[in-house]
């Protein structure tokens, strides 16, 4: 059976895609098809033809309705569905070509990822129940254009385009027809004159699920065309015709009104027969074929009276999961298998062999997961695979097609009791064996001990080796010691799971009776639980949960299942803590790092109730939540309900579990509660909407409240010590580097701030600043006044003499370059060098290397050891010099400046003691210009050591690191007045992001050259220089290191002393080659794209708004940290005021719009609705504890089925 589908026209691949990690994912079709209305048909066709409406009755407008919409025509009989005839000679397909509206009528600004694309080129009519639709289909335009390609570089899709007019928006499998198959949570109906802006956010959750097929050869197929017409050729069995869009096969045989309602009856029958929503057909399934679900849909309308039509986006939420693809992989090799015979067996073992072997051994992908692919090696999965077929489905689905149930108890009882400890009744395993079971999975440098001394542990390894049998009175005693489990171990499926896991994954109806019935023989079976690492603890409710199948979650919480169960499978963990995963034999859960972004594909909180909140699914939630499960529960990371609510901001499900008893005041691992989460992941809207929960309204006059904001979350400083809050609200906020974290520096925080800045911190912040304007005036005043070291110049007479003896041996000055003979008699030859002493008839030169200056004499004789030391002192050494008023004031600003910068250490370190020292760093870590003063405050402590050992030249080298390190100071001020704090910001950018990336090109190419110039100018040659005399004095490159400064200098167009000598060299030309692609590298294009880079920054930090505001709350939070703690809970009590229940808060009064006055009317009913809810909960919890609790669960066996 092959159905032309016009432009829908699907070539099937069968050659499975190796590359499974990386593969290309197609972007589902998604349908626009006109709104499916009754009265809109009426509205249209009286409009067009108003004699033609009034002899017909109610009745015949659904034929109406279907003609207009379905594209039905009137046969060759008159139409009499109720009694009075209409002739078929009225203009029908008039009607239609007028009613129906065009592509360019129904959508325009189409965009896919960013990119603009023709909307009626790639949008193509197709012909569906709802008459004229128009389908974006990828499928269509593969290998056409490279725009529509998905995988893991280009990330998840995104489609936009303006609705025109109202309409339904259908998403599907891109080999799918948008028909009433279709899921109704994937339609969404688009009213472009009450919203303008929608979203869709969907996820592939998993692939459809067939049977054995027959295989036929298709040139053309579609699973979707295919199945449409299998029920078209069902449909003409049932009632004698077919719907006109169904198959152009059947032209004579079109339904009226009455063959159209015999449908309609004959489906409302069988799904009285509990038959499935979507029947399964004789088609051979498409390999890529998914099953989608919208996980987000939002609508919004902003008063625009320009805008025309709705802005729909439709967005794909992530690519194809690791488990999505496997269970792809599978089919895919299944396909080969099915279609291949024996070859295609070999060929699709040889695909999945390469496949493990492309792997490394630190796979994302357990063995368990990779066993998937060969299904057939578990018993189990003959009873009931994965994709939903098996013995026990065949025996089910007769039995609910005769209500004969005899067969598939016997099989229950026969075929499943095998598998089962003691014949269903269960066994207490210890905790230990079973970490040591899933231990095994994991690498080797991660197993644990007894796993360790094993070649393969996966085979090796015995898991009811040295099981102890253990009594009910044992596990009562330790009851966290030991697990119940009631399938076997050894006989559990590919990922650890039992066969009511099968039969609860593969969602139908079908499946969920044959579940009910298991549990009715074997109720123990509900809370055994996935034994594989990737989805270890995954029980029958997660997954129910996960279905959205309220009906079948209440069944299993009658049935007692474990709503406390924990799901913490390595599918299930964020993203960024898999690796670090392992296990320890003193609990069950796995350890992780704390640190983490909580971005996971399904990390859903671990528990059915986070699950359930996760999901959106609110009467999952209020039924668990019901049997008694709490909401505040703590998952591997410490996140509760709210937390997980936070992480996927999902606002109205985090108010209806707040109201119905989540507490806010709990801290995850990382001591964060939900609104300080909120901050750190800068949920804008989640963050105020807590903080509007949290406050406490005083009064209220017109549009002026008076509201109370409790600080115990918000607050820097501890309402009880005093100490600093690293994890409060404000410093999260302030001290978070995305962008979004701008968008919280308003409302109460910025009210904060601006208290903290009135009450203390401005005081401190100019009293700090002028303190160090003192200082560095007092350092100019010492280093200004320093002397320099004594003049270099010679004796003039010993300059101009050319004859005779020079006996003053008092020189202590050393002459270069000089031109005076070397006829003296009485020079000491020891004291002298001669210079260019290889040409013995030309001048020399000499120079002084030492000299031995002798005693006079004649000196007075000193009076004491000391005296006589500190005289020698003063005459060696030119800084302890006083007799000059320079050097009287020099020495007393240098004592001032070492008090201060003794004082300056002091206070920093006294800092440190009482802020701790991880803090401490971490707040110069935001000062970096604090931490150079600092350190010029340590080397002016340093300096009286050098001075008292007459180190001048090693002070001065000091000397001048403490002017350069003490001026930047400065620059953590200037971040504090809004003229010059924005240009503070860009510099410490520039430097940290544009120079540092530009210094490590640039070197690249510095050290390159450079190394080259050395080597050209080891040819140099100067004709100046005579015949036998060295040029390296005159060589601009005679070292390594000097053609580096030589490179860098060139690069700032200061090359005429060097290009001036490159035809002194050997390699002229080559020199002048280098030097002109050094230049155009150099010199034009990196200094040019440095200079475009700064530009950048400089325009990015110039429009990005509130970056002054956050520079500005850094230093009063730096600040805020200089004061010790007993003085900081001071002023905390001075800009605060005390609540009722004595906690401290901040009073402000605020003008709410009419909007915010309906939310804090909401907020407040909700809070009150939370206490009373709370208040009940803990009066029950007492009377359990005082033993009056309700009775246990009634068993699933107890629970009729229906024969």
């Amino acid at each position: 059976m092959m159905q032309d589908t016009g432009d829908l026209r699907v070539e099937v691949n069968f050659t499975p895609d190796t590359l499974y990690l990386n593969w290309t994912t197609t972007f589902p079709g998604v349908t626009v098809c006109e709104e499916y209305s009754t009265k809109l048909a009426l509205r249209k066709f009286n409009k067009l033809f108003p004699d033609l409406l009034s002899p017909l009755d109610y009745d015949f407008r659904w034929y109406l309705t279907d003609t207009l919409f379905g594209r039905g025509q009137c046969s060759q009989a008159t139409c009499i569905p109720c009694g009075r005839s209409v002739a078929c000679d009225v203009p029908w397909r008039t009607i239609i070509e007028q009613v129906h509206k065009s592509c360019q009528e129904m959508v325009s600004e189409c965009r896919y990822n960013d990119v603009e694309f023709p909307c009626c080129e790639y949008f193509r009519e197709v012909d569906s129940e709802h008459g004229s639709c128009f389908s974006f289909n990828t499928l269509q335009h593969k290998g056409e254009n490279s725009l529509f390609v998905l995988n893991r570089t280009t990330g998840p899709g995104v489609l936009t385009f303006r609705l025109l007019s109202d309409a339904e928006i259908s998403i599907h499998s891109p080999e799918e027809l948008s028909t009433y198959y279709l899921d109704g949570k994937l339609k969404e109906i688009v009213h472009t004159f009450i919203e303008n802006h929608v979203s869709l956010l969907f996820s592939v959750v998993e692939i459809v699920n067939g049977e054995q097929l027959r295989m036929e050869p298709i040139e053309v197929y579609s699973y979707g065309a295919c199945r449409l017409a299998e029920t078209t050729k069902e449909f003409y069995q049932q009632c004698g015709c077919v719907h006109p869009v169904r198959d152009l096969s059947y032209k004579n045989v079109y339904c009226n009104f009455s063959g159209i309602t015999c449908w309609d009856l004959y489906e409302g029958q069988k799904e009285k027969q509990g038959a499935e929503k979507i029947a399964k057909v004789n088609c051979l399934p498409s390999c890529v074929e998914s099953e989608l679900k919208t996980i987000y849909y939002s609508k919004r309308w902003e008063k625009d009276e320009n805008t025309v039509g709705t802005l729909v986006e439709v967005r794909m939420a992530s690519l194809p999961t690791l488990r999505y693809q496997r269970n792809l992989l599978r089919d895919k090799l299944d396909l080969v298998v099915a279609v291949g015979g024996i070859g295609g067996l070999f060929f699709s073992a040889s695909v999945l062999s390469f496949l493990v072997a492309m792997g490394n051994t630190e796979s994302n992908v357990t063995s368990g997961v990779k066993k998937q692919a060969g299904t057939s090696q578990q018993k189990m999965y003959k009873l009931v695979d994965i994709k939903g077929g098996g013995l026990l489905v065949d025996m089910m689905k007769r039995a609910l097609q005769n209500k004969q149930y005899a067969e598939i108890d016997h099989a229950i009882k026969t075929k499943v009791e095998p598998f089962l400890y003691n014949k269903g009744k269960g066994r207490y395993i210890p905790i230990s064996h079973l970490v040591l079971l899933r231990n095994k999975e994991r690498s080797r440098h991660k197993l644990l001990p007894p796993l360790r001394g094993m070649e393969n542990p996966d085979e090796e390894f015995d898991v009811e080796k040295d099981w102890p049998l253990v009594t009910q009175e044992e596990y009562d005693a330790n009851p966290s010691g030991y697990r119940e489990l009631c399938w076997d171990l050894k006989e559990r499926g590919a990922v650890g799971e039992t066969i009511l896991h099968l039969c609860l994954l593969n969602a139908s109806s079908l499946l969920a009776n044959l579940a009910k019935r298991l549990l009715r023989f074997y109720p123990k079976l509900i809370n055994d639980v996935y034994m594989g690492d990737e989805y270890y603890g995954e029980s029958v409710l997660h997954i129910t949960i996960v279905n959205e199948d309220p009906t079948m979650v209440k069944f299993l919480l009658d049935a007692g299942a474990n709503y406390h169960e924990r799901c913490y499978g390595n599918f299930m963990c964020p993203e960024d803590q898999k690796a670090s995963r392992n296990d320890s034999f003193d609990h069950e859960w796995v350890n992780v790092q704390p640190e983490t972004n909580y971005n996971g594909y399904v990390y859903w909180g671990e528990y059915p109730l986070s699950f359930a909140a996760c999901l959106g699914q609110e009467e999952c939630y209020r039924l668990i939540l019901a049997r008694g499960a709490d909401p505040d529960k703590q998952d591997t990371n410490g996140n509760t309900v709210l937390h997980m609510l936070v992480i996927y901001e999902k606002m109205e499900t985090f108010d209806m579990a707040f109201e119905v008893g989540a507490s806010l005041n709990i801290r995850n691992v990382l001591n964060l509660t939900p609104l300080t989460l909120a901050a750190k992941l800068a949920r804008t809207e989640m963050f105020f909407h807590i903080l509007n929960i949290e406050r406490e309204i005083y009064w209220q006059i017109g549009a002026t409240t008076c509201a109370a904001y409790p600080l115990g979350q918000v607050d820097t400083i501890d309402t009880e010590t005093g100490c600093i809050c690293k994890d409060s609200a404000l410093n999260l906020v302030v001290f978070g580097e995305k962008d979004e974290h701008l968008g919280l520096l308003e409302g109460m925080l910025i009210d904060l701030l601006k208290t903290k800045w009135n009450t203390f911190v401005k005081f401190r912040f100019y009293r700090q600043f002028i303190l160090f304007s003192c200082y560095f005036l007092i350092s100019l005043v010492c280093f200004t006044l320093r002397p320099g070291p004594p003049d270099r110049a010679l004796n003039t007479t010993a300059l101009n003499a050319t004859v005779g003896p020079l006996n003053d041996t008092d020189l202590v000055i050393e002459v270069e370059n000089c031109t005076i003979p070397l006829n003296g008699s009485e020079f000491d030859p020891g004291a002298v060098e001669i210079m260019n002493g290889s040409k013995p008839d030309g001048p020399q030169c000499a120079r002084f290397k030492s000299h031995s200056k002798e005693k006079d004499k004649d000196k007075r004789p000193r009076e004491s050891d000391m005296e006589g030391w500190w005289e020698d002192l003063t005459e060696d050494c030119r800084l302890m010099n006083f007799e000059s008023w320079q050097a009287k004031v020099r020495i007393s600003a240098e004592l001032l400046l070492w008090v201060g910068a003794l004082a300056y250490v002091g206070a920093a370190l006294r800092e440190a003691r009482f802020l701790g020292l991880k803090m401490f760093i971490e707040n110069l870590s935001t000062v970096p210009s604090r931490v150079m003063f600092l350190l010029s405050c340590i080397l002016m402590l340093v300096l009286p050591t050098l001075r008292l050992w007459c180190a001048d030249e090693e002070e001065d080298h000091l000397a001048v690191i403490i002017m350069l390190t003490t001026a930047p100071y400065f620059l953590f001020f200037c971040r504090g007045f809004k003229t010059v704090g924005p240009f503070v910001v860009m510099i410490y950018r520039m430097v940290m992001g544009d120079l540092l990336r530009f210094v490590c090109i640039y070197l690249v190419f510095v050290m390159g050259f450079s190394q080259a110039y050395y080597i050209i100018f080891l040819s140099f040659d100067n004709p100046n220089t005579p015949e036998g005399v060295d040029d390296s004095v005159s060589n601009p490159m005679p070292s390594p290191m000097e053609s580096i400064m030589a490179m860098f200098l060139m690069s700032l167009t200061s090359f005429s002393d060097y290009y001036g000598a490159f035809d002194r060299t050997d390699h002229e030309i080559e020199a002048k080659l280098l030097f002109v692609v050094y230049m155009i590298i150099v010199a034009i294009l990196l200094v040019n794209m440095l200079i475009a880079m700064m530009g950048n920054t400089y325009q990015k930090i110039a429009e990005t708004r509130n970056e002054w505001q956050r520079q500005w709350a850094r230093i009063v939070l730096v600040v805020e940290r200089g004061v010790p703690p007993a003085q900081r809970l001071k002023n905390l009590l001075a800009y605060s005021q005390p609540m009722a229940n004595g906690k401290r808060a901040l009073v402000l009064r605020i003008n709410q719009k009419d909007e915010d006055k309906e939310e804090m009317k909401e907020i407040l009913e909700m809070k009150r609705t939370h206490e009373r809810i709370v208040a009940k909960r803990k009066q029950r919890e007492a009377q359990l504890a005082a033993g009056k609790g309700h009775l246990p669960p009634t068993p699933a066996r107890d629970y009729p089925i229906t024969k």
